[in-house]
């Protein structure tokens, strides 16, 4: 059985106000088998793709990520691949089409602020932090 992560991406054009346009990955997850390392690293790599027709299907789970702008709009299609760089930061590429037919195309540098774990449902769980150094050299991992 595998581990299943929760990769939360969001990217916004001013971020302190109504996020407005904006793409959010919340309902991303990813195997813990597809990380790279147990370093900064670990993401280096990873593609994402996703398609669904909405009209085709009434059950499906939710889509990856949604597009922000004035309401959401979920992913119909969606490409997403990181790339650690020498300094550290990932570069994004992320392109796709939501719902309503609004376009989505992404290239930069994200940095990475932070790696942290937390319970499926929120609550505090004893065995976050051993599975946390069990993904990840946590002593090796610094801040700057």
């Amino acid at each position: 059985m595998d581990d299943w992560i929760q990769l939360v991406i969001t990217i916004s054009r001013e971020p302190k106000a109504d996020m407005s346009p904006a793409l959010t990955t919340e309902w991303l997850e990813i195997r813990a088998s597809d990380l790279r390392s147990k370093g900064w690293g670990a993401l280096d790599g990873l593609t994402v793709y996703f398609t669904v027709h909405f009209d085709e299907f009434s059950d499906i789970l939710d889509p990856p990520a949604a597009l922000y702008e004035g309401s959401y709009g979920s992913v119909q299609e969606f490409d997403l691949r990181l790339t650690l760089d020498p300094k550290g930061h990932y570069s994004i590429s992320v392109s796709g089409v939501d719902e309503f037919g609004r376009t989505l195309r992404i290239n930069g540098s994200l940095p990475v602020f932070s790696v942290g774990v937390r319970h499926v449902d929120g609550t505090a769980n004893p065995l976050a932090g051993a599975w946390l150094e069990t993904h990840f050299d946590v002593e090796k991992m610094t801040f700057g």
